[in-house]
């Protein structure tokens, strides 16, 4: 070593090496004069006492100073140009000294300022060194992700698993209806882990190519239809960064552009559908990975309930004549799309790209052919049966509940009549269907992810009806407290989320509003029909691991809104809620 550079252990090396062989005294003086410390007029003993007197160890003090030097050598690199040679010059000084931190702090901010200049060999000395992969700013962490696509991939997989447990997120993506579809998609395009992929694609073509595959390999391998949304808001945030024309490398986005705009402004107006037809048109229908891409759109969980319910709506204004919906255009264009998505996860996993065509026979002349008879029977039975009434007619039997287990599209659609029954206020419609979602059901070790997430939507969407619109009726009418006994309290066992949809529910029973209207009816004791749901939903709910604690907290917010509305009356207690 010259002895140029004292810093890190060739420094001390080289210092233990000349004290050893030399007269310290010299030694000492040599070093002073040879790097400027020998200053004039200033004795370096009166720091001594000062040094003493402030309490600080020779340690701490020397940090500070490294610390000083070095917020001080990046304030220059920030401000100063470097050419060629004196960052070449700097990083061969200083990259043998880069697991010192301070100095490490000085070298990544020259990277950072002229990130085109880091070649393949820097990265290589770069990578051996953990601290620089986790402290590296991004401009010099891009450089990592184009050279390593695992490296890559487990970042952006990360993002979008924390994306999917966004509880808030996951709620308004599975309102099947009441959704104010602007507000989400906002929000959706705003969240902070599309925002950091966004920031860490940039301009890099490489990234934003590498990030589709990504998107797809997860999807492939996951099945979530939160990788679809992410996707699509991945598209949306890209194009509100100014980044338009990196968008357009995707031959999807055109059709991401014409569905946003829909979501936005409704698909009524018949210049947009045809514009979405226009560009569905132009692709491949058979075995083109681009279709696949097509598919995840219409996978995602916002986009198939707006499709679902302009299907359903189409429907219902056919009910008087059950045999139009296989002619009838609006039902046809919007099923055909809504089955794209609903086969995307297949189509990956299959790697069959071919255009998934609807069953027309069982879809168009069965199954929207029997869901049409059941409107106009719901409509005889409003006419003979009071809401109060046990009498519950039975329509469909076995093959239309194996529609519902083995097709997404007829689910989705099933979906939308049960929903708007209940906001219409049918409650002996809602109270016949019951069965059928109940026989239905999902088994926990089903793989199909869709399938879940369609029924979990169903029932949040229910709920949040039924605390709405109908909490005083749950525990005034029979025909209410029944839905709740056939329904709520069995679909408490089904899973993790749905036992936490529930006990949201009898949360809400505790409330001030509720309270006072059974005051004043002199109703209270129908409070006791709520501890008998409580005791039962808390015994026999789902303990599935993953909402273990979500639940405690739910039922310790139950159990302190029990004690704080009618007087603690009808508080509870470790018998009711152990």
């Amino acid at each position: 070593m010259d002895g140029k550079y004292l810093i890190g252990s060739q420094g001390s090396e080289y210092l233990h090496q000349q004290l050893s062989n030399n007269e310290p005294a010299i030694v000492i003086s040599n070093f002073q004069e040879r790097y400027g410390l020998a200053l004039e007029d200033v004795d370096v003993n009166a720091i001594y006492p000062l040094l003493e007197q402030s309490g600080m160890s020779r340690h701490a003090i020397h940090i500070g100073i490294l610390n000083a030097l070095s917020n001080e050598m990046i304030k220059k690199i920030e401000r100063e140009p470097w050419d060629q040679k004196r960052y070449d010059d700097f990083l061969r000084k200083t990259l043998p000294m880069i697991h010192i931190k301070q100095l490490r702090a000085a070298i990544l901010a020259l990277l950072a300022k002229y990130p085109d200049r880091i070649n393949s060999q820097l990265y290589e000395i770069l990578s051996h060194n953990h601290f620089v992969l986790r402290e590296a700013p991004l401009e010099v962490k891009r450089g990592f992700f184009v050279r390593d696509k695992n490296m890559f991939k487990d970042v952006i997989g990360s993002r979008v698993a924390e994306y999917q447990k966004d509880l808030q997120l996951r709620q308004m993506a599975r309102e099947i209806r009441g959704a104010v579809v602007v507000e989400v998609l906002d929000a959706r395009k705003n969240h902070k882990f599309v925002q950091e992929v966004v920031e860490i694609v940039n301009d890099s073509v490489e990234l934003f190519d590498d990030v589709q595959r990504v998107f797809r390999e997860l999807f492939t391998m996951l099945g979530w239809p939160s990788i679809c949304s992410f996707r699509f808001d991945f598209f949306m945030a890209m194009q509100s960064a100014g980044k338009i024309q990196m968008c357009k490398r995707d031959p999807s986005f055109e059709l991401i552009w014409f569905i946003n705009d829909g979501l936005r402004k409704g698909f009524d107006d018949e210049t947009r559908v045809n514009s979405i037809q226009a560009s569905l048109a132009k692709y491949k229908r058979n075995s083109s990975k681009e279709f696949g891409d097509i598919a995840m759109i219409f996978q995602d969980p916002l986009v198939a309930n707006v499709l679902a319910t302009r299907v359903y709506s189409r429907l219902r204004d056919l009910a008087a004549n059950p045999d139009e919906p296989q002619r009838d255009a609006n039902v046809v264009w919007a099923t055909e799309i809504l089955n794209i998505g609903c086969e995307a996860h297949r189509m990956f996993r299959a790697r069959d790209f071919n255009m998934p065509q609807v069953d027309a026979g069982e879809i168009y002349n069965y199954f929207y052919y029997r869901l049409l008879t059941l409107m106009l029977d719901d409509a005889k039975t409003a006419d003979r049966y009071e809401a109060t009434s046990d009498k519950v007619a039975t329509q469909w039997e076995e093959k239309e509940l194996t529609s519902l287990r083995e097709s997404e599209v007829c689910r989705k659609i099933f979906s939308q009549y049960v929903i708007e029954r209940l906001e219409k206020g049918d409650i002996m419609t809602v109270r016949r269907v019951i069965p059928y979602i109940k026989e239905t059901l999902p088994p926990a070790d089903n793989p199909n992810v869709a399938y879940h997430e369609s029924y979990e939507s169903l029932i949040q969407t229910f709920i949040s009806i039924l605390i709405r619109t109908y909490r005083p009726r749950l525990v005034l009418h029979q025909s209410y407290v029944k839905l709740v006994d056939d329904f709520l309290v069995p679909i408490s066992k089904w899973s993790g989320y749905t036992h936490q949809l529930v006990v949201k529910l009898l949360c809400e029973f505790f409330s001030e509003d509720l309270a006072a209207l059974l005051s004043k009816r002199g109703k209270v004791d129908r409070m006791n029909l709520v501890k008998t749901w409580i005791e039962k939903i808390c015994e026999a709910g789902s303990r599935d691991p993953k909402y273990v604690t979500s639940l405690r907290r739910l039922y310790l917010d139950l159990k302190i809104r029990s004690q704080r509305t009618f007087g603690g009356a009808h508080r509870i207690t470790r018998v009711e809620c152990p």
